[in-house]
């Protein structure tokens, strides 16, 4: 009986543990910005020094790197634009 009920249970494990891995939505945001600017930029970013509000980006970061991804911010939104349109980020700070 008891291998019955470990049975009818086993889809219902599968799916908590497929749950457990789901990274939060502001941390794949964060993710997915850390990978556009280092494409574009070649600048590797913790992701501490990312937030995200509303639509906006702001880099808490030295002035080097952050002119850095300024200069090239169009590239930066442009990737994240081709690759996630639905994250809607509309400018770096």
């Amino acid at each position: 009986m008891s291998e019955d009920i470990k049975e009818n249970w086993a889809p219902l494990n599968v799916f908590f543990e497929k749950l457990k891995k789901l990274i939060p939505p502001q941390e794949s945001k964060i993710k997915i910005l850390q990978d556009a600017i280092k494409d574009s930029t070649g600048i590797v970013l913790q992701k501490e020094k990312i937030k995200i509000k509303n639509k906006f980006v702001y880099l808490e970061i030295s002035a080097v790197q952050k002119n850095e991804i300024l200069l090239r911010k169009e590239r930066v939104l442009s990737v994240l634009q081709e690759k996630f349109p639905k994250l809607e980020i509309i400018d770096i700070r």
